[in-house]
């Protein structure tokens, strides 16, 4: 595996650490798990609300093809366009979260032919 991270992993990684940082209500924390070899990232919330174990994806991206997908963001963050700011292209990016159909008219990549 090539020990060196991409522009694209390294700004996923900084964006889901400061979600991650956010405080939470409660018994809830947001975890992060990075998964640089299969290019997997997350954040979770995890903990407990009254006698109700929690968790819950809070955010969710991958990297396929050389496209960022974002498959969960459950925030009010706005993940695709923190990636955005933050140098990676709206070309590049697929909002996962969308069936296929709709994807185009999104203004993001599509994920099709890659």
């Amino acid at each position: 595996m090539d020990q060196t991270l991409s522009l694209e992993q390294k700004v996923i990684r900084e964006i889901l650490s400061e979600i991650a940082n956010v405080q939470v209500f409660g018994d809830i924390q947001f975890k992060t798990v990075f998964d640089d070899e299969q290019k997997r990232y997350q954040v979770i919330a995890t903990g407990w609300e009254n006698d109700k174990q929690i968790l819950r994806t809070v955010a969710l991206l991958e990297i396929q093809n050389n496209l960022v997908w974002l498959q969960a963001d459950n925030t009010d963050y706005g993940v695709a366009e923190q990636l955005i700011k933050r140098g990676v292209s709206r070309h590049q990016i697929v909002l996962g979260f969308h069936p296929a159909k709709w994807r185009q008219q999104t203004g993001f990549a599509t994920g099709e032919n890659s």
